[in-house]
């Protein structure tokens, strides 16, 4: 069974976007977030304004990247296996707005081509809400074919994880309990999260204003590291969760863990301290 982890990166497309009033308010300055106005008050609280998230429609995409992980029921131990990843991301500033909706319609088109070759269970942290509307969106508005999307209920339907495994709604319930951020969540199983090492630190909030500043190939390659460093941590914790719903057991974990460990485009595209990631199956004594 083939499994792809998917994730995408963008920025606000102004001309399908009717903005709101904006909202202010007060908050610690030291949790302000980057790219937020904000104006002192006293002390170190401030006024915030933090302009507020675009609907699917006003997110132009500007990175992809997908992760395939195969299981396969007859292994022993059963495994979750890597397989592949692939990053692509791209942007034009041009004032010609159709070099900008070529560059985002090769990105679209990509995906695509993947999942109609290899249809696959598609996996996602907070895809359900974000990264599968926003791309079924922008395709409709650049006229890339969409149908696997909308052929299977699966991919779309909430309440199961046949077609979609959106991992934070599953881990949170599905809204029982308050969402929880990937960088947060990585962390917790002995992932980089956002922070990795020997790397400048790049969150979703930053792409906006990585794609303002040029187009230039260091720029693109920045993003769609960022890209694939997301999707390789959401599929370990993919993984994860599947030995903590005892699909796999400790073995099989450790042997899936070691297949991207195993992979040099894995290694080369994330720096991961691997024994932290690994389980220690030993009773627990009183």
């Amino acid at each position: 069974m083939l499994f792809r982890v998917v994730d995408i990166e963008t920025a606000t497309d102004s001309s399908a976007f009717t903005r709101g009033e904006d909202k202010w308010k007060l908050c610690p300055a030291d949790r302000q977030r980057s790219g937020v106005v904000s104006y002192a008050v006293s002390g170190d609280v401030r006024l915030a304004y933090e302009p507020s998230m675009p609907p699917p429609q006003a997110q132009r995409v500007v990175a992809v990247a997908w992760c395939d992980v195969e299981m396969d029921p007859a292994s022993s131990p059963k495994t979750y296996r890597f397989v592949s990843c692939e990053t692509h991301a791209g942007w034009r500033l041009s004032t010609a707005s159709d070099k900008v909706r070529d560059a985002e319609r090769l990105l679209l088109h990509r995906f695509r081509e993947a999942m109609v070759s290899r249809p696959a269970t598609l996996v996602t942290w907070n895809g359900r809400t974000f990264d599968l509307p926003v791309l079924a969106m922008r395709a409709l508005g650049l006229g890339v074919p969409w149908g696997w999307y909308y052929d299977s209920r699966e991919i779309r339907y909430r309440y199961s994880t046949d077609g979609h495994c959106d991992l934070m709604d599953f881990l949170s319930d599905f809204g029982a309990v308050r969402f929880m951020k990937l960088d947060d969540v990585a962390r917790l199983v002995g992932l980089p999260g956002k922070d990795v090492p020997g790397q400048e630190h790049i969150d979703g909030s930053m792409v906006g204003d990585i794609v303002a500043q040029s187009d230039g190939q260091e720029n693109v390659d920045r993003v769609a590291r960022y890209c694939l460093q997301d999707v390789l941590q959401t599929a370990l914790l993919f993984v994860r969760t599947r030995y903590h719903l005892e699909i796999i057991d400790a073995l099989g974990y450790s042997t899936s863990v070691g297949t991207f460990a195993g992979a040099p485009e894995v290694r080369a595209a994330l720096p991961i301290d691997w024994s932290r990631l690994l389980l220690d199956a030993s009773p627990v004594r009183s």
